[in-house]
């Protein structure tokens, strides 16, 4: 790894219940892979950092980081979780982004993912979905 280094990204609007030394651990050397070998800017960085929190707190609070363990339907509530209250086709995105680059750094470290990754989808957003079908008979004559 390269010797530039950028200190962990921390989320400001709502906080965050007390992470473990091994989940901070974890998102330093994220970030630190993010910033160094993909060459993210840093409010990307922050994004992504922020949802892989939210995913390693639900999942490893209380236990050492083991990517093994955590099973494709773990990946697919914790979507479901997410997008319950709020969803969007934005915020879907950024979810699905920031969870694939996140398992994308872990295959980098040898873990197997394969079967974590192939359950986030990429959300469907059509340009013209809020177009109606067909025109009614008064929008038509105007």
């Amino acid at each position: 790894m390269s010797q530039i280094s950028s200190p962990p990204v921390t989320p400001s609007t709502h906080p965050a219940p007390a992470l473990s030394d091994h989940i901070t651990a974890e998102l330093r050397r994220y970030d630190e892979h993010l910033h160094d070998v993909r060459g993210l800017a840093e409010g990307t960085r922050r994004q992504r950092v922020r949802v892989v929190r939210r995913l390693l707190q639900e999942q490893f609070a209380d236990r050492p980081i083991d990517v093994a363990k955590l099973h494709p339907d773990d990946v697919r509530s914790f979507l479901a979780r997410q997008l319950e209250a709020h969803w969007s086709h934005a915020k879907a995105s950024l979810l699905a982004s920031a969870l694939r680059s996140y398992f994308r750094y872990r295959a980098t470290c040898g873990d197997r993912v394969g079967r974590l990754t192939a359950v986030i989808s990429n959300p469907v957003h059509w340009k013209l979905a809020s177009l109606p079908r067909a025109l009614n008979p008064d929008d038509a004559d105007r």
